[in-house]
C-alpha cells in the first residue's frame, strides 16, 4: 500500500551483547512511499550502544562506519576502522561515548517522494568527548523525487565526532532523485570522515554500473582519518567521486573502478596498492 509519513518513525532499539555489523533493521515494503514536509523516518542513535560494534570508539577518538571516527590529539586512529558495503549497506553504526546510527532498509515498487527527512544519524553529545558514526540508508524504489534530505552522518561532538555511514539509492525506473539531497559526511568539529553514497540509475542495472560519492560536505579531516573503498564491494563498473575540499580517500587493496573522479582539494592515497581505471579527471 501507500504509506504517508507526516511526523516521526523511529525504529527500536539495538542493544549490546554483539561486535559485528547487523542487528535490527527497520524495514519497510510499500507501493510507494511520502515523507512529507515536516515528516521524519529516523533510526539516529539506534546503531550500536556506546562503545560496541566493529568501528566502536573510546574516550579521546570516535567510531566509525563508512569512514573513520574523529580523534583528539595523541590518540590511535586505527582503533576505529571502517566497514560495511558500499552498494549494499545494512550495517549499523558503531557506539564511542554514545550510540551510532541504525539500519533503514526501504523496498517500493512505486514512487519514494521525500521532502521531510530520513535519517540515520550517529547520536552526539557536546559534553562527551567521541561521537557515534553513521548507520545505514538502503532504498529500492521506482522512482525518487522531493526537496528532502537522507542522511547518515557521524555524530558531532566538541572533542571528536564519528564517521559518516552508508547511503545506496537503486532506482528500478527513474533517472534522477529529483532535488534530493543525500548526505553521509561525517560529524563536524573534529570531523570524522565521510560515509559512502551509492546511486543506481535505471538505465545503469542491467551493467551494475552506478555513482558511488565520497564527500565529506567540505569538512577536512586530519591526515590519517579518511573512508575506506570496502574489499568486498565490487566497483569494476561504478564511478569513483571523491569531493569537496578536505575529504579523504584510502585504498586497503588492489581494485577497479570504470572511472574515478578527483575534485579540487582531496585526497586519494593508494597506500601502496594499484586502482585500475579506464578513465581519470582530476
Amino acid at each position: 500500500g501507500v504509506l504517508e509519513v507526516d511526523s516521526y518513525m523511529r525504529h527500536a532499539t539495538n542493544a549490546t551483547g554483539s561486535f559485528t555489523g547487523t542487528g535490527l533493521v527497520a524495514m519497510l515494503n510499500v507501493t510507494s512511499l511520502n515523507v512529507q514536509a515536516g515528516g521524519t523516518i529516523s533510526a539516529d542513535g539506534l546503531g550500536f550502544p556506546a562503545a560496541w560494534g566493529p568501528g566502536a570508539g573510546r574516550f579521546g577518538y570516535s567510531a566509525a562506519h563508512g569512514g573513520m571516527g574523529g580523534y583528539s590529539a595523541g590518540y590511535d586512529t586505527t582503533l576505529s576502522c571502517p566497514y560495511g558495503s558500499i552498494t549494499a549497506p545494512v550495517t549499523l553504526g558503531s557506539g564511542a561515548d554514545i550510540p551510532g546510527g541504525g539500519a533503514i532498509m526501504i523496498t517500493a515498487s512505486g514512487d519514494v517522494r521525500v521532502d521531510g527527512t530520513i535519517t540515520a544519524v550517529g547520536t552526539y553529545d557536546n559534553g562527551g568527548t567521541a561521537g557515534g558514526a553513521g548507520g545505514s540508508i538502503h532504498i529500492t524504489a521506482g522512482t525518487m523525487d522531493g526537496t528532502g534530505t537522507i542522511q547518515a552522518r557521524g555524530g558531532h561532538n566538541n572533542w571528536s565526532s564519528g564517521g559518516g555511514g552508508r547511503i545506496a539509492i537503486f532506482l528500478t525506473a527513474g533517472m534522477d532523485c529529483g532535488s534530493v539531497t543525500n548526505l553521509a559526511c561525517g560529524g563536524a568539529g573534529v570531523s570524522g570522515a565521510a560515509g559512502t553514497v551509492f546511486l543506481q540509475l535505471s538505465d545503469q542495472r542491467a551493467t551494475g554500473m552506478g555513482l558511488a560519492l565520497i564527500d565529506n560536505n567540505g569538512v577536512a579531516t586530519a591526515s590519517n582519518t579518511y573512508t575506506t573503498v570496502p574489499v568486498a564491494d565490487s566497483l569494476q563498473h561504478v564511478t569513483l567521486v571523491v569531493t569537496n575540499a578536505g575529504t579523504r580517500c584510502t585504498l586497503t587493496t588492489n581494485a577497479f573502478s570504470a572511472f574515478l573522479i578527483l575534485c579540487s582539494g582531496t585526497v586519494f592515497d593508494l597506500s601502496g596498492n594499484t586502482l585500475t581505471v579506464t578513465g581519470l579527471t582530476i
